[in-house]
C-alpha cells in the first residue's frame, strides 16, 4: 500500500449474522493496513466473543493496523436483532442503529465509514460531515441489481420501498463494496454498473470474503471429523437452514422422513426446540444410532467449514444464504436449495442455472404447500448423482465453479486486485 496513509475506518453493522460475519472478515483484511473500529449492536458483543468470531481483541497487525469491537448502545435486545419478517422491527433496527451512530460521530472522527447497505440512513449523515463513505453489500450482484435498478414508482411493497431508500442513499456515497466476485454474475454486474445512481462511484468487488483464521479445533470439531472420516467418500448429506429461520413443523417432519428413506449418512443441523417435529421413526433411530456407530447426527450446531471441505460430503441441503452459498462453491459441493426468504431463492436458482444443484419448489418461511418426503429424497438423490453414479454432472460442474472462485480470490485474482485498490481509499 505504498504511498497511502493509514486511516481510521469505522465499520457499521446490521445485526444479523449473515451480515456480521462477512463484514467482520472485511474488517480483518482492512486491519492489515488501517485502524478499524467494528461497530455492532451492544447485545451482540457477548455472542461474538462466545462464538470466537474474533480470536483476539483488539487484533493488532504487523503493519501497525488494528481491529477492535466497539459496542454500539442502540438499545436493541437479542430478539430484536434476530427477528425476521417483521417490518416494524426492521424499521426499529434502522432507526436505533442510525441514531446511535450519529451519537458515535459526535464523539469520533473516522477518516472512512463503511456501513451495511441496509443502513441507508447513515449515508447522508456521514456525507454531511465530509467523511469518506462506502456502503457494503453483503450478497450477490444479482441481489444488488434488484436494489439499484428498482423503479422509483415501484409501489408501496415494503421490499421495494426499502430498495428505493437504499438506491437513493447511494447518491451520498463514495462507492459500494460488494461481497462477490466479478466472475459470478457478469450479466447482473454489467447492469448494476450501468445504473444511473452509481455513475462515478467507486465500485469494488472484493469477495466472497472468507475467514483467513485457522479454524479452532474444539472437541466438537474433532468428534465431527472422526465421524466424517468413517463415512464413504461422497456419501453424506448435510442439512442446514441457517441461523435465522427453519421450515414449518409439518415440513421438518417431511425432511426427516426423506433423510431416513435415503439410507445415507447425514448431518441435520436443527435447533433443539424444533426436533419435536421430527417423526417417531427418526426419534427411534436416533436412540438406536447410539449403539450402531451413529449413521447420522442431529445437532444444534455443526462446523460447516469442516463439513463442506470433507471428502465424505456428497450433497449440501441449504437455505442458500449468500455466505453458505459461497462456502459451498469454494469447496465444489453440489447444492439442494431450500430457500426461506430474501435473496435465498435467487441464490438457489443460480445453482440450477449453472448445473451445480437443484431448487426445491414450494419452500419458504411461510408456505401454503408441504413438499412430500419422496420428492425431497428424489431431488437429493439426483443432485448426489446416486442414481447415475457414472454421470456425476453436478459434482463436475461444482468443481468447475470452485476453480473459478478460487482463482478470483487467489493471489492475482479479480477480487484480490480490487481489494488492493480499495485499501488505498483514493490515494494514488
Amino acid at each position: 500500500m505504498a504511498g497511502s496513509a493509514q486511516k481510521n475506518i469505522a465499520l457499521l453493522n446490521f445485526p444479523h449474522y449473515g451480515h456480521i460475519i462477512p463484514f467482520l472478515e472485511l474488517g480483518k483484511k482492512l486491519s492489515r493496513y488501517h485502524v478499524v473500529d467494528f461497530l455492532v449492536s451492544e447485545a451482540r458483543i457477548p455472542e461474538i466473543h462466545a462464538r470466537e468470531l474474533l480470536l483476539t481483541e483488539p487484533v493488532v497487525t504487523g503493519a501497525g493496523g488494528s481491529l477492535r469491537l466497539v459496542s454500539l448502545p442502540d438499545g436493541l435486545d437479542l430478539d430484536q436483532c434476530n427477528r425476521t419478517g417483521d417490518m416494524q422491527i426492521f424499521k426499529l433496527r434502522l432507526d436505533r442503529i442510525t441514531a446511535a451512530f450519529e451519537t458515535f460521530l459526535d464523539a469520533h472522527s473516522p477518516d472512512v465509514v463503511i456501513a451495511d447497505l441496509f443502513l441507508h440512513g447513515t449515508a447522508k449523515l456521514t456525507h454531511s460531515k465530509g467523511i469518506t463513505f462506502y456502503f457494503f453489500h453483503t450478497a450477490s450482484a444479482r441481489s444488488a441489481l434488484e436494489i439499484f435498478a428498482v423503479k422509483n414508482d415501484a409501489g408501496s411493497d415494503p421490499r421495494a420501498t426499502r430498495h428505493i431508500a437504499m438506491k437513493s442513499a447511494s447518491a451520498f456515497s463514495d462507492g459500494i463494496i460488494f461481497n462477490t466476485a466479478a466472475e459470478l454474475h457478469p450479466q447482473a454486474l454489467a447492469l448494476v454498473k450501468a445504473c444511473p445512481v452509481l455513475q462515478g462511484k467507486d465500485l469494488k468487488l472484493v469477495g466472497p470474503i472468507f475467514s483467513a483464521d485457522a479454524e479452532k479445533e474444539s472437541e466438537s470439531h474433532v468428534q465431527f471429523r472422526v465421524w466424517l472420516d468413517d463415512q464413504e467418500p461422497g456419501s453424506v448429506v448435510y442439512v442446514s437452514f441457517g441461523s435465522l429461520s427453519v421450515p414449518l413443523p409439518k415440513q421438518i417432519y417431511q425432511v426427516g422422513l426423506a433423510l431416513l428413506s435415503l439410507g445415507k449418512p447425514f448431518i441435520l443441523s436443527l435447533p433443539a426446540e424444533h426436533r419435536t417435529h421430527l417423526s417417531q421413526e427418526l426419534h427411534a433411530e436416533v436412540s438406536a444410532s447410539l449403539l450402531t456407530g451413529r449413521k447420522f447426527l442431529i445437532t444444534s450446531w455443526a462446523p460447516q467449514k469442516l463439513i463442506l471441505g470433507h471428502s465424505a460430503l456428497g450433497v449440501f441441503v441449504s437455505h442458500c444464504g449468500w455466505n453458505s452459498t459461497t462456502e459451498a462453491m469454494y469447496e465444489g459441493v453440489p447444492i439442494v436449495g431450500w430457500p426461506l426468504f430474501g435473496d435465498q431463492s435467487d441464490n438457489a436458482e443460480w445453482f440450477c442455472d449453472n448445473g451445480i444443484g437443484e431448487k426445491v419448489e414450494g419452500t419458504g418461511r411461510v408456505s401454503e404447500t408441504t413438499v412430500p418426503a419422496a420428492d425431497i429424497a428424489g431431488i437429493i438423490r439426483k443432485v448426489g448423482d446416486w442414481d447415475d453414479a457414472a454421470r456425476r454432472s453436478y459434482r463436475i460442474n461444482a468443481a468447475k465453479w470452485r476453480d473459478v472462485l478460487r482463482e478470483a480470490v487467489g493471489p492475482t485474482g479479480s477480487s484480490t486486485r480490487d481489494f488492493a485498490d480499495l485499501v488505498k481509499f483514493g490515494a494514488r
